[in-house]
C-alpha cells in the first residue's frame, strides 16, 4: 500500500485490519518519494490476500479515511516464499506473531507493558502489547500477548524464552494473530451474497454464465431514448451502457455481478414497462471481472456521474458565475465519451454530467484534478475553472422503486 499519511503507525495501520492470520508487516519509510511512506503487508495464506482485498475494495473510501490516507493506493506485490524454520513452525506449532505469555507473577516483579517491551524488543519490532491483570491475591493471574509485526520475531521469542532459566516458570506459546478474529463473519456474508447471485446466473444462464454482470434489455419502443432507460433501471452502479436504437435493445453492464442477478431477478418477478411496452430482460454476453483499476476507483467513490459545481469557498463568497449552456457543455465533454444525460440545478450553477461508460468520468475527473488540471482548464478556455468537478451519484445506484 502505497501513499501512507507518515503519521500512521504500524500498530494503528494494524488495528483497521480484519484478515489473518499474517506472516509480516513492515513499513517503508520515504518510499515511493521522500515524505510518503509505504506499508507491505503478507498473509501466511493466498487464500486469506485474496479475501482481504475483496473485501477492501467494498469499503476503500472508508478504510482510507481511518488511517487519514486520502492518496492511498493498493497493488499486489511480490513476496519470497517461505523461509523454512518459519514454516515449520508454523506446520509443527501453529506458529503466529501473537506470543502468549502466562504465570508473569512467577518472575515476582512488577509486570507492566514497559518492561516486556525492554525484555522482548530485541526479538523484533512489536506491534501491541496486551497486558490482563486478573484476580486478586493468591488467584492474581497476569499474563499477556505480544503482538510482533512477524512471525520470525515471534519464533526466535518462543524458542528463547523457553529455555531461559528467567522465564522457566511462565507459560509460554503462540496465540491468536489479533488480525484474524473476523474472518470467519465477514467471509460467509461476502460468500452468501456471492451464492446468491450465482444461483440466480446459472439458474437462468448456466453456469458458465455465474459472474455475468451484463444485461440485455430488449423489446424497446423506437422512440425510447437511452436517459429513458436509465431512469427506469435501478439497484446497482453502471460500469457501461451500450445503446442500440436501430435493434431496439440495450445492454447495460453492472459494476456488481450481484447487482446484475438481483435486477434480472426483479424484473422477472415485476416487469418493467417502458412507453406502454414490457421490456424482455435478459444476458448479454459475458461482462468478465471487472478491472482492477475501475474497482479501486469505485470503492474511491467514482460513478458515471460527474458533478459540475460551485467550491465551498466560492459559495461563500456568493459567486454569480453561471456554467455554460447545455450544448457546450455536451460539446465539451463529449470529447471524453458519449454522454447520456446532462441536468442542470441551482439556477445552473451546478449541473450533473452521465457518462455512457464510468472509465470516461473518471478521466474527466482525474484531468480536471491532477497534474493536467491547468491543461484541462485551457482547453475549455477556463469555462470550469473555479468549479468544483467531482464524481454525483448514479441514479441507476438507487434502490428499486416501491411496487
Amino acid at each position: 500500500m502505497s501513499s501512507v499519511d507518515p503519521s500512521v503507525s504500524i500498530t494503528s495501520f494494524l488495528d483497521c485490519v480484519k484478515f489473518g492470520p499474517i506472516e509480516s508487516a513492515r513499513i517503508a519509510e520515504d518510499y515511493p518519494d521522500p515524505g510518503v511512506n509505504s506499508i507491505a503487508l503478507t498473509f501466511l495464506k493466498v487464500e486469506t490476500c485474496l479475501h482481504f482485498y475483496n473485501n477492501l475494495l467494498t469499503y476503500f473510501a472508508k478504510f482510507k479515511d481511518s488511517i487519514h490516507s486520502p492518496d492511498l493506493t493498493i497493488n499486489f506485490a511480490n513476496c519470497k516464499k517461505l523461509l523454512p524454520f518459519i514454516a515449520n513452525a508454523i506446520n509443527n506449532d501453529g506458529a503466529t506473531r501473537n506470543v502468549y505469555i502466562g504465570n508473569l507473577t512467577q518472575l515476582n516483579r512488577h509486570i507492566s507493558t514497559e518492561f516486556l517491551s525492554s525484555e522482548l524488543t530485541k526479538f523484533g519490532i512489536i506491534d501491541k502489547i496486551d497486558l490482563i491483570d486478573k484476580g486478586t491475591g493468591e488467584e492474581k493471574e497476569v499474563f499477556a500477548f505480544v503482538h510482533f509485526t512477524n512471525v520470525a520475531s515471534a519464533i526466535k521469542a518462543v524458542e528463547q524464552l523457553s529455555f531461559s532459566s528467567e522465564w522457566e516458570n511462565c507459560k509460554i506459546f503462540y496465540g491468536p494473530d489479533r488480525c484474524s478474529v473476523e474472518n470467519d463473519n465477514i467471509v460467509n456474508a461476502l460468500n452468501q451474497k456471492s451464492v446468491t447471485a450465482a444461483a440466480v446466473a446459472s439458474t437462468s444462464g448456466g453456469l458458465e454464465n455465474i459472474g455475468n454482470r451484463t444485461i440485455c434489455i430488449s423489446n424497446l419502443d423506437p422512440s425510447t431514448k437511452v436517459e429513458d432507460i436509465c431512469n427506469t433501471v435501478r439497484g446497482g452502479l453502471l460500469q457501461v451502457i451500450r445503446f442500440l436504437p436501430e435493434r431496439k435493445m440495450c445492454f447495460m453492464t453492472f459494476v456488481e455481478a450481484e447487482a446484475a442477478a438481483q435486477f434480472f431477478a426483479n424484473a422477472n418477478i415485476h416487469p418493467i414497462i417502458l412507453h406502454s411496452r414490457r421490456l424482455k430482460i435478459g444476458w448479454g454476453h459475458h461482462s468478465g471481472q471487472l478491472p482492477n483499476s475501475i474497482q479501486l476507483e469505485v470503492s474511491a467513490g467514482a460513478s458515471r456521474n460527474v458533478y459540475i459545481g460551485q467550491s465551498t469557498e466560492s459559495a461563500d463568497a456568493e459567486n454569480d458565475e453561471v456554467l455554460p449552456d447545455e450544448a457546450i457543455i455536451r460539446k465539451d465533454f463529449s470529447s471524453f465519451g458519449e454522454v447520456e444525460q446532462i441536468n442542470f440545478i441551482k439556477d445552473n450553477k451546478a449541473v450533473f454530467v452521465n457518462f455512457l461508460n464510468i472509465s470516461h468520468a473518471i478521466k474527466v475527473v482525474k484531468d480536471a484534478n491532477g497534474d493536467f488540471e491547468n491543461d484541462f482548464h485551457e482547453y475549455f478556455e477556463n469555462r470550469y475553472r473555479g468549479f468544483k468537478i467531482n464524481f454525483g451519484k448514479d441514479r441507476c445506484g438507487n434502490p428499486p422503486k416501491a411496487r
